[in-house]
């Protein structure tokens, strides 16, 4: 007979062998704590199990990275590193480096791109769009080989740029 824990700030619940069940009325487990639940039992509470690596790599990848411009400051910020960011970033990045200018009908020196928190930054070349590219490129070939690999060393969210 299993014993059962509330995993602290999580509605899932802890089988005590190991075994973390949903709470979902349509699962087998969760049935059978809550039959345990009825015969009178009561559940201890437990802190959730720390997080592995790949899945510190996983939150870091989520929340982004934080750029700081020795160079041009006002690009300084917190920018998104999820699948619509990274593809965009490419798309910039493949089109600068296939035309030496930025992306657009009308020929800009200058390009606006937002952060994490839809402020723009207005980059003043195409060198330092490609700065940022690369930080944030790193970043994220980093930490998704950590995620694959569940092996590494967590990458600096924090990447300074010229």
């Amino acid at each position: 007979m299993y014993t059962y824990s509330l995993i602290s700030n999580s509605t899932n619940i802890l089988r005590s062998d190991g075994a973390t069940i949903p709470a979902d009325a349509g699962n087998t487990d969760y049935q059978a704590y809550l039959t345990w639940l009825a015969a009178g039992n009561t559940p201890s509470y437990v802190s959730p199990p720390p997080m592995t690596l790949a899945h510190q790599a996983a939150a870091m990848l989520a929340k982004g990275i934080n750029i700081t411009s020795t160079g041009t400051p006002s690009l300084n910020g917190l920018y998104l590193t999820n699948a619509a960011a990274q593809a965009n970033a490419n798309y910039v990045a493949n089109y600068v480096s296939i035309n030496g200018k930025f992306p657009g009908a009308t020929p800009s020196t200058t390009f606006t791109w937002l952060d994490s928190s839809n402020n723009p930054h207005v980059f003043p070349s195409t060198t330092e769009f490609m700065a940022f590219y690369t930080a944030a490129a790193d970043f994220v070939a980093d930490c998704q080989t950590i995620i694959l690999t569940n092996t590494g060393t967590l990458p600096s969210s924090s990447v300074n740029i010229p």
